[in-house]
């Protein structure tokens, strides 16, 4: 069962909204699922800063991620987390075998692109590009 939230539960922010946003919490954690819009109101009505939300001008990092013949190039504040993130969903060994720190998330993401779009002739798929691809790039 999903509770819909509309924009009416944020004009005031009393114990009986905040209840109504821990019973929210509790049906995240007992079926899994709240719709990106019930996160929104769960955070506006207890005034939560947003989750995993980095500061944009805080230090990120370009980041190549090996797993068997295929490489991601992609960005993020916490290289380790991503990595294990990417293994999550893949059955083999990832590795990190290339990081580059940048001092804004800006700055990372213009260096992301830059690498993209140097090594498009080797991509496979989305940010993921063949292993031989590390060996044309000038780090």
């Amino acid at each position: 069962m999903i509770v819909r939230l509309d924009k009416r539960a944020s004009k005031l922010v009393d114990e009986k909204n905040r209840e109504f946003a821990r019973s929210l919490l509790k049906q995240w954690v007992r079926y899994g699922e709240l719709s990106g819009n019930q996160w929104h109101w769960v955070r506006r009505l207890l005034k939560c800063p947003v989750v995993n939300e980095t500061p944009k001008n805080s230090e990120h990092f370009v980041y190549a991620i090996r797993s068997a013949d295929l490489v991601k190039i992609g960005f993020a504040a916490d290289p380790r987390k991503r990595m294990k993130a990417i293994q999550t969903g893949n059955p083999e060994a990832v590795e990190v075998v290339y990081l580059e720190k940048h001092p804004t998330r800006g700055a990372a993401k213009v260096r992301e692109a830059e690498l993209h779009k140097r090594l498009k002739a080797f991509a496979v798929r989305g940010e993921w590009f063949k292993a031989e691809a590390l060996q044309r790039v000038a780090w």
